[in-house]
């Protein structure tokens, strides 16, 4: 009896209760990462379950019979019977005057309220 009512006893069930606190508390953080890590793990998931699904549609398409002529179109100049192709070339030749214009031929094309507005400044 006397055991049961002595500060050892007492000293070793705080001790305890504080053990079992703190190991509660680093439980608790432990579970809070593993959830977190698996929001993480379930949402690249759906990540590579939605780019599936979008190869998956691409993959289609490049089986289908539009996309074969039109790649037939591009890449083999494919044409079909009774079409007819014409070839639309890019002018290489831009060559665009560069117009060299006095002071008094620009001055002459500034409207006028712009040579006041100029004159006012002191410009």
């Amino acid at each position: 009896m006397k055991f049961l009512n002595s500060k050892t006893l007492s000293a070793l069930l705080g001790i305890l209760t504080l053990w079992l606190f703190f190991s509660t508390l680093n439980l608790h953080s432990q579970r809070n990462i593993v959830e977190r890590q698996l929001q993480d793990a379930r949402a690249k998931i759906a990540d590579v379950e939605r780019d599936t699904a979008y190869l998956d549609k691409f993959l289609a398409y490049f089986q289908t019979p539009a996309f074969l002529e039109k790649e037939a179109r591009l890449k083999l100049n494919y044409k079909t019977p009774g079409e007819e192709v014409v070839f639309v070339y890019k002018d290489t030749n831009n060559k665009k005057a560069s117009v060299v214009l006095s002071f008094d031929e620009l001055l002459a094309r500034i409207p006028n309220y712009k040579k006041w507005f100029l004159y006012l400044l002191g410009y």
